[in-house]
């Protein structure tokens, strides 16, 4: 499976990633796959073990080991972007891998590929995507230590 590369535009990754059927596959692992290849006559075997593949798909996305870039429903533009983990972790989730869409929290995401990523990726993939809420943390420390600077004693 495709590893989320930081130095290439969100384009570029989502071009070289994997779709979500390919993905759950590949997670899947060995094991998994000679179950499934031997539930060949057991329709109600074969269709339990795809949810398996994507139950395991959810998990490992929610989890932030895979990133999920789409394009949401909608946009004018079909821009690319980053699927932010907690739609994973929303009860309402569903992810059709025939058709490639993500849908949960109000939220439709159509041309889905999926890639292996690790926090750095996913934080850099955030910032070249724009989305999320601004970073405070440098208006934060600069505060801090403003206080730390009038006041010695502050928080010790």
């Amino acid at each position: 499976m495709y590893h989320f590369d930081p130095d290439l535009s969100l384009k570029a990754n989502y071009r070289d990633a994997d779709d979500i059927e390919f993905a759950a596959w590949e997670l899947a692992g060995h094991e998994h796959r000679e179950k499934y290849r031997d539930s060949g006559r057991a329709p109600g075997r074969t269709a339990w073990l795809h949810k398996e593949r994507m139950q395991a798909l959810k998990a490992a996305l929610a989890d932030g080991e895979l990133l999920a870039l789409g394009i949401a429903r909608g946009d004018q533009f079909a821009a690319i972007t980053l699927i932010p983990e907690n739609l994973f972790l929303s009860p309402d989730l569903q992810i059709d891998g025939d058709r490639s869409a993500i849908f949960g929290l109000g939220r439709e995401f159509d041309s889905v590929r999926i890639c292996f990523g690790s926090t750095a990726e996913k934080i850099l993939a955030v910032s070249l995507n724009g989305t999320g809420r601004p970073n405070h943390l440098p208006v934060i420390m600069a505060a801090w230590a403003a206080l730390k600077a009038e006041i010695p004693e502050f928080l010790d």
